[in-house]
């Protein structure tokens, strides 16, 4: 599809659309957590969480392999609302993998449309701060899934780990910010290795991505006041 085309297609209501993951994803990380001392604690944040995928559904509803996109999707909001009934461990992680495989694919999407913009806009900007939070949550579901059948590849402080997916999610990040905090740590080899990896990866797409965009910005700002004092624009003067 040209690029103009494209572009054409945001200004309808796809237009800000990835604001909406980043609302959704700040109220999951900043407001669950005041809720815990309340019985629906876990239903509400798991309603949190579907509300999280079910944003980003909606953000790339207009890339390539949208229905391969809401098939790995499906599984992973089963196990959301199913573990209230029956509860099956395997199936909730293995529904997981499916969940973070929907978030791979989705990342691959929302690159591919960074990378085709001739602008930096507010919705590639959105973009770009989706893809870092996306990839924070994608490791907590590989770090969860990683404990469940490698038990003891983490150590929680004193406590045992108790099952929970949001300690994952705050590990996750404090790796991805290469904060270190130490109250959770990597144990086994394979810990170790994926925990460096997200670290790696963290701060290679911060440098890369913000260098593309300050690029980006600079160079089409230099081409719009070229056009605008170059010979063409004398003459329609």
């Amino acid at each position: 599809m040209p690029r103009d085309r494209e572009s054409a297609k945001m200004q309808g209501p796809l237009r800000g659309r990835f604001y909406f993951v980043i609302v959704s994803f700040l109220m999951l990380l900043g407001v669950t957590p005041f809720l815990e001392m309340y019985p629906t604690f876990h239903f509400i944040t798991d309603v949190m969480m579907a509300v999280v995928f079910l944003t980003l559904l909606y953000a790339v509803i207009e890339q390539r392999g949208f229905l391969v996109l809401a098939v790995f999707l499906l599984p992973f909001l089963i196990s959301l609302a199913s573990k209230y009934w029956i509860r099956s461990p395997l199936f909730d992680h293995l529904a997981s993998l499916s969940g973070a495989a929907f978030i791979a694919f989705s990342l691959f999407a929302i690159a591919r449309y960074i990378y085709r913009r001739e602008e930096v806009s507010a919705d590639v900007i959105g973009a770009a701060i989706v893809f870092y939070l996306l990839m924070g949550l994608m490791w907590s579901i590989v770090f969860e899934v990683l404990e469940y059948f490698e038990p003891g590849s983490f150590q929680m402080g004193d406590a045992p780990y108790s099952g929970e997916r949001m300690p994952f999610v705050y590990y996750s990040f404090v790796t991805l910010t290469t904060l270190g905090y130490g109250d959770i740590t990597p144990i086994t080899p394979r810990a170790c290795a994926l925990s460096i990896i997200e670290a790696i990866v963290g701060q290679l797409y911060l440098v890369i991505q913000i260098a593309w965009l300050v690029g980006m910005h600079i160079s089409r700002t230099m081409e719009k006041k070229a056009r605008q004092t170059g010979p063409g624009a004398r003459r329609r003067k």
